[in-house]
């Protein structure tokens, strides 16, 4: 072996022994899912902590489980270690009235969804929403009768007409604001009355006692106040029979 042979040995194995082993592809791809798992644990870990650190909130529709516009509306706020003298309440659609010890009351005004912003020690904590809807309608009765085939005995009882309502929300109230009697006899005209302010007046009184076998009785253009404005009602039609 001559010296230039003796040398390019020697060069070689002190390259090999500066230069760092290089993993295989194999190696390399036994790594991936280690790190993988470790950043599913640190994100699993990180949203735990977040979660720690949110208290729990409360908002409760105290009546119902939707605001209804054109009445009050009570709210019961809680956060999970926060006084009520330091929780907040704020919304964009609603108006929103601070009676203390964590109670509100809401007043909506146009249908939909609200948000309503909790803050507890003049920090965000959550946002919550509900649902807005108008007062459902409700219906005009006569003698809590809605139609049909009535006599003129039991017509004439009581001359009234009232509104009887479709929701259970309490100390919710309508009133009739006007309709039209219009009374029908067969062979004669038509007669109609014009009632103001949910009082049957004198002349549909007339109208109510003159009932007899044959006649219809026709209750249009009901209109009642409610909470969040009037609004039509349902029309009532009563055969007198004997």
């Amino acid at each position: 072996m001559n010296a230039t042979s003796h040398s390019s040995h020697f060069s070689q194995r002190i390259r090999r022994l500066l230069t760092p082993p290089v993993a295989d592809h194999a190696d390399r791809f036994h790594l991936i899912p280690v790190v993988t798992s470790f950043a599913l644990l640190a994100a699993v870990l990180y949203a735990g902590f977040l979660q720690a650190q949110t208290p729990a909130v409360s908002v409760a529709a105290d009546k119902m489980n939707v605001l209804y516009i054109g009445v009050d509306n009570p709210l019961t706020v809680a956060v999970a270690g926060v006084p009520s003298e330091n929780i907040r309440l704020q919304s964009n659609e609603l108006t929103l009235i601070d009676k203390g010890n964590g109670n509100y009351v809401a007043l909506a005004r146009q249908p939909g969804t609200a948000t309503i912003s909790v803050e507890a020690n003049n920090q965000p904590v959550k946002q919550l929403q509900f649902r807005v809807k108008r007062i459902p309608d409700p219906m005009a009765v006569y003698n809590d009768l809605t139609s049909g085939a009535i006599t003129a005995e039991e017509f004439k009882k009581r001359a009234n007409l009232s509104v009887a309502l479709t929701s259970d929300y309490e100390g919710m109230s309508c009133q009739i604001a006007s309709f039209s009697l219009v009374w029908v006899r067969p062979k004669e005209d038509a007669i109609e009355v014009f009632v103001r302010e949910g009082e049957v007046n004198e002349r549909a009184k007339q109208l109510i006692e003159t009932a007899a076998p044959g006649d219809f009785y026709y209750f249009e253009n009901i209109r009642a106040k409610c909470p969040g404005g009037e609004r039509p009602l349902n029309a009532l039609v009563f055969r007198i029979i004997e």
